[in-house]
């Protein structure tokens, strides 16, 4: 997924996070508020269906004590009644009894009641400012009133709902001119606001921490699906590269099989045209031939004979590489080992051509094939012997170059190669046929082998080389 559409993606989750946050807080707050009415809203009919059940009966006579004194603003027979010398009973009316009960719950449940009116007969019930506010908007056709305000220094809610003239109530306020059905005034409900306010903070931290988790997990499920997302871009990318790769090998490789078919081809028919007339002559009954003449005759059919086998061997050790079906056993190998190896097995040919092959190679180890690395020393040294003028010299070199990696390096004083021809070599792998300072025989497929058998064992080859002034060729292989 791209960087930029991910961030686009980012950026709606946020949002859309913060915008389901931010409803879910104003409903999570209105519905607070909505319970808070509704609880003043019960104790607001608790008291009026106590008032209605002390109407109902013309109000209740308790014990005179100091708590409950005779009320002086109720004016009727009967208020106070003797019963002996210690006990005088004094009637509670409704507002009497919702005045005490509400100071009773003011202590014990935080919960302040307050009977008032617009013309109150107790100068106490007298109504404060929202009070006046809410019994003015009752005449105005409003049900209820709620609110969230400030009281000194506390916060309340504030609930107040309309009383309304009954029967019951005449008996006290006839003389106030009220009529059955009128608004006498109203009670007023006061909750302590900081219980609440406490509970809707913890409401509203734990749903700030769920969004929080929901956000950081969509996140999350957002980068697991870009990380899914891009490994399958990155294998179908990858897929196609090697698609491309082993297309262009393929054909690499054909391009290299036409160049090799036609090298082989030429190289081919001058070995075995020549075996074929040395062998006509050998075989023929003309017995002018000198035994001097017979043995050069002999000398080139075997040369032809060796230069064949060679190219022989070089094709069927590169195409078993090709294919994969010879197998790479690495081990460690010391590189003097190789060296003397290769020196003793073309000692020979050097010799014929007066040659001087030094070396100087340190006590180092690689970690490689060994048949392999044996067959790419001796190409490698056979090259140098091949194109190398007669009395020339070839100097072979081996030391640690880093912590993991060996150079081997033969350098000869021969023809050279132009830098054309080993570009040409390392990009596209073609190769052509050249003759050695002696006249031997050269496919270039023997170069084929040594790169193919290096890149095998996970080492590197470079050519240092300008025409006439000799090759350098560097074998950088894994330290053993």
């Amino acid at each position: 997924m791209h960087k930029r559409g991910f961030g686009i993606l980012i950026i709606i989750w946020t949002l859309l996070i913060l915008s389901a946050g931010f409803v879910n807080i104003w409903f999570s707050n209105r519905s607070s508020k909505e319970r808070i009415k509704a609880s003043a809203n019960s104790f607001f009919k608790e008291i009026v269906t106590i008032r209605s059940w002390n109407a109902l009966h013309g109000g209740v006579y308790v014990r005179i004590d100091s708590d409950n004194l005779p009320n002086p603003y109720l004016k009727v027979p009967n208020r106070d009644l003797y019963v002996n010398d210690t006990l005088s009973l004094t009637l509670i009316n409704p507002a009497y009894m919702t005045r005490q009960i509400g100071e009773l719950a003011q202590v014990r449940d935080n919960v302040h009641f307050h009977i008032t009116s617009l013309r109150p007969i107790r100068e106490a019930n007298h109504a404060d400012a929202w009070e006046t506010e809410a019994l003015k908007s009752f005449e105005n056709g409003n049900p209820e009133y709620f609110e969230r305000v400030k009281m000194g220094d506390s916060v309340y809610y504030r609930y107040m709902a309309p009383l309304w003239v009954e029967p019951s109530c005449l008996k006290c306020h006839a003389k106030q001119g009220y009529h059955l059905g009128d608004i006498r005034g109203g009670i007023s409900v006061s909750l302590k606001g900081a219980p609440y306010d406490r509970q809707y903070g913890y409401d509203t931290l734990r749903m700030g921490v769920i969004y929080i988790v929901i956000f950081f997990l969509g996140l999350w499920g957002l980068l697991y699906v870009r990380k899914f997302t891009w490994n399958q871009f990155k294998i179908i990318r990858d897929h196609n590269r090697k698609l491309r790769e082993h297309e262009q090998k393929l054909k690499q490789n054909n391009k290299q099989m036409e160049k090799l078919i036609s090298v082989i081809a030429h190289d081919l028919r001058g070995p075995i045209g020549n075996l074929m007339v040395t062998s006509d002559l050998l075989n023929s009954d003309d017995d002018g031939i000198s035994p001097e003449h017979r043995r050069k005759l002999v000398a080139n059919l075997h040369r032809s004979a060796e230069s064949t086998y060679e190219l022989l061997l070089h094709l069927l050790s590169w195409a078993k590489a090709k294919r994969g079906t010879m197998p790479c056993r690495p081990e460690k190998i010391p590189v003097g080992e190789l060296v003397d190896d290769a020196v003793q097995v073309l000692q020979p040919a050097a010799k014929s051509k007066s040659l001087v092959v030094t070396k100087n190679v340190d006590p180092v180890q690689i970690f490689a094939d060994r048949d392999m690395m044996r067959t790419v020393i001796r190409n490698i040294l056979g090259n140098a012997v091949k194109f190398t003028h007669r009395g020339g010299r070839i100097r072979i070199e081996a030391h640690q170059a880093t912590a993991g990696s060996v150079d081997i390096i033969v350098e000869d004083s021969g023809v050279g190669i132009s830098k054309e021809l080993i570009d040409q070599f390392f990009q596209s792998g073609e190769i052509s046929s050249s003759q050695g300072t002696d006249g031997e025989k050269g496919t270039g497929l023997g170069l084929l082998l040594i790169k193919e058998f290096i890149e095998t064992n996970k080492g590197k080859l470079r050519i240092e080389s300008e025409p006439g002034k000799g090759t350098r060729v560097i074998l950088s292989m894994p330290a053993g």
